[in-house]
């Protein structure tokens, strides 16, 4: 049986950045969401804490957590507010989750009912003869993300790698 998903903001047992209430009604909206509509709510449940782990250990955010206590990577305090017109002195508000991450969460959860959402790409056998490389997963994939969640969360940090060391330069 899955866990019981904690969102308060900043909470130090938090889980998850958005409830199975918040989650319903972001798929309300969504094409494709058989998989989420055809799952218990245990399975959901389950796949929204994954969703929210995947998230807060691929990325390296910007800015800092605002208190010691927080269990996950948000709130986050000195994030540059990718929409100008409404930050406060060039930065997000630091007492809250951002949309996008909420929405990045549920599209990952909603990944994870896909077959080797999570596997990795690599060689699943090699000929010398005639030279056959056979590469197993999804080889155009370049991160743990599915290309949607990567584009929503991409104003707020950079996706972790274990192929380059390249990093994001943010100038403030």
């Amino acid at each position: 049986m899955a866990s019981t998903i904690v969102s308060t903001v900043g909470a130090a047992d938090a889980n998850s950045y958005v409830t199975l209430a918040e989650a319903a009604t972001y798929m309300g909206d969504r094409l494709h969401k058989d998989a989420w509509t055809g799952a218990s709510v245990s399975e959901r449940t389950a796949a929204l804490l994954w969703a929210a782990k995947l998230i807060d250990s691929g990325i390296d955010w910007l800015g800092s957590k605002t208190s010691n206590t927080q269990a996950m990577s948000w709130p986050r305090a000195y994030v540059p507010n990718p929409d100008p017109a409404y930050a406060t002195f060039g930065y997000m508000a630091d007492d809250v989750v951002p949309v996008d991450i909420k929405n990045a969460q549920c599209e990952m959860a909603l990944a994870s009912f896909s077959p080797g959402i999570t596997a990795e790409p690599g060689l699943s056998s090699l000929a010398v003869g005639s030279l056959k490389l056979d590469f197993a997963g999804n080889t155009q994939q370049s991160s743990a993300f599915p290309r949607q969640v990567e584009e929503l969360l991409c104003k707020y940090g950079v996706v972790r790698s274990a192929k380059s060391s390249a990093r994001k330069l943010v100038r403030t």
